[in-house]
């Protein structure tokens, strides 16, 4: 399969900036001096040094992929909190049905026990049982108590 022209030109402009590397000498002159040239002395022996082109960054700055992590440790920090409000307003939702339910049926048993006088009260398995005025006075104290505690705003 043949390469077409400009893809093959596309991909040598892409990858010659990985490819370009700059040869630099480095040896001691006569004089006990250290040089450093593009060329090799013109007589004697001296050190080759690769230099690889390298994108420079500002000191203290973070590189591309330091901030791209940065960035993603910002959005799961967000996501995180944004699932713990939801599961906070979530709780707040289903303890205020509660109380709401529970603020109905006090408010029920009260207007039983006051409407019943003399007569008798269904107990939750069916059964009929008749309340002395003592037990019933107190059932009605405990369902004043638990209306202010469930309906209270």
């Amino acid at each position: 399969m043949q390469t077409p022209a400009p893809t093959a030109a596309a991909l040598l402009l892409l990858i010659s900036p990985l490819l370009q590397a700059e040869t630099s000498y480095r040896w001691v002159d006569e004089n006990g001096v250290t040089v450093y040239s593009q060329s090799p002395p013109p007589q004697g022996e001296a050190t080759i040094i690769n230099h690889r082109y390298q994108r420079e960054t500002s000191a203290g700055k973070p590189t591309g992929r330091a901030r791209l992590n940065a960035l993603r440790q910002q959005l799961e920090d967000r996501q995180e909190d944004r699932l713990l409000q939801k599961q906070t307003r979530q709780q707040a939702d289903q303890q205020k049905t509660l109380k709401q339910q529970r603020c109905q049926s006090a408010r029920h048993n009260l207007a039983t026990l006051q409407s019943l006088g003399g007569r008798r009260l269904r107990t939750a398995d069916g059964q009929y049982l008749r309340l002395t005025e003592e037990e019933r006075q107190a059932r009605i104290a405990t369902a004043q108590q638990q209306i202010n505690e469930n309906c209270g705003r």
